[in-house]
C-alpha cells in the first residue's frame, strides 16, 4: 500500500436484495481494505453483480449496510456513492462511443465531481497503459481490449478510494488477462482498495488477497484463491461445474 495513501474501509453488512419476490442476496457481509484486491466469485445468478449493485447505489437495499469509513452511503444516490469515493465498471463496456478516450476519462471526473487537469489525465493514461494510444481516438472504434482499459481510466478519474470491478476480463484473450491483472495489482499498490467480481479463475488466483464465494444469493466459502479451490462446498457449486 503507498504510504502517502489514508487508509479506507467499505463494509457491507447483512445486504438483503429482493427483486418482487426473488431474493438474490439473503444476508451478504464482505469488506474491502485500502490496497486490497478481494475477490467475489461464484457461478452465473449467484448474486455477484446484485451485490455490487447494491453497493454502488444502482439496486436499491432491502435490508443491511454500506459503510465507507464508518459512515453510511447504503441507499444514497448512484452518483452520490461514485462522489463519496466508491466507483465501478460494468460486465459490459458502457463508453460514450462517439467521444474521444480523453473525452470519456475527463467524464469520470465529471461523474464524481472531482478536478482533473491535464497532468490528470496522463497521469490515468499512463498508469492503465494508454499513454502511446491516441486520446483523440473514438471509443467506439477501439479495440475490445483497449476499450476495457479505458473503462477503468475512467473510473480511476473519479479519485476512488475503493473500485469496484465487474468481469473485466471478460471477452479478453490470455495475455489481455495477464495483462489486466497487472494492471489490478498497481491499482492496489497505489492505495485503492479493490473489489473484483470475475469467472476467470487464474486471474483471481494471480491478484486477489482473498475471496468471498456465492451461492444462490448467499456466502459459502471465504479464504484465499487456494483454500476456495479447495473447500469442497466452492467445488461443488462452482469449480467442480466447469470439468
Amino acid at each position: 500500500m503507498a504510504a502517502c495513501v489514508a487508509a479506507h474501509t467499505l463494509e457491507a453488512r447483512d445486504l438483503v436484495v429482493r427483486y418482487g419476490g426473488v431474493s438474490a442476496l439473503q444476508g451478504v457481509s464482505l469488506g474491502v481494505a485500502s490496497g486490497e484486491v478481494v475477490g467475489l466469485i461464484g457461478p452465473n445468478g449467484a448474486g455477484k453483480t446484485s451485490f455490487l449493485n447494491a453497493v454502488s447505489g444502482i439496486a436499491a437495499l432491502s435490508d443491511g449496510s454500506v459503510m465507507l469509513d464508518g459512515r453510511a452511503i447504503g441507499g444514497l444516490r448512484a452518483d452520490r456513492i461514485a462522489r463519496s469515493g466508491v466507483v465501478r465498471t460494468y460486465q459490459n463496456v458502457r463508453l460514450f462511443p462517439t467521444l474521444t478516450i480523453e473525452q470519456n476519462v475527463r467524464a469520470g471526473s465529471f461523474a464524481a465531481g472531482r478536478a482533473f487537469g491535464p497532468d490528470g489525465l496522463a497521469r490515468v493514461l499512463e498508469q492503465t497503459g494508454l499513454a502511446d494510444v491516441a486520446p483523440s481516438a473514438q471509443a467506439g472504434r477501439l479495440p475490445y481490449g483497449i476499450a476495457r482499459r479505458v473503462e477503468i481510466a475512467r473510473a480511476l478519474a473519479g479519485a476512488p478510494s475503493m473500485l469496484l470491478l465487474d468481469e473485466p476480463a471478460a471477452g479478453l484473450n490470455p495475455a489481455e488477462s495477464a495483462r489486466l491483472g497487472r494492471l489490478v495489482r498497481s491499482i492496489a499498490s497505489s492505495g485503492i482498495g479493490i473489489l473484483l467480481v470475475e469467472h476467470d479463475m487464474q486471474l483471481v488466483g494471480d491478484v486477489c488477497d482473498r475471496v468471498a464465494v456465492l451461492n444462490f444469493g448467499t456466502v459459502i466459502a471465504r479464504g484465499t484463491p487456494a483454500e476456495a479451490r479447495r473447500d469442497p462446498a466452492v467445488i461443488e457449486a462452482y469449480l467442480g461445474s466447469a470439468r
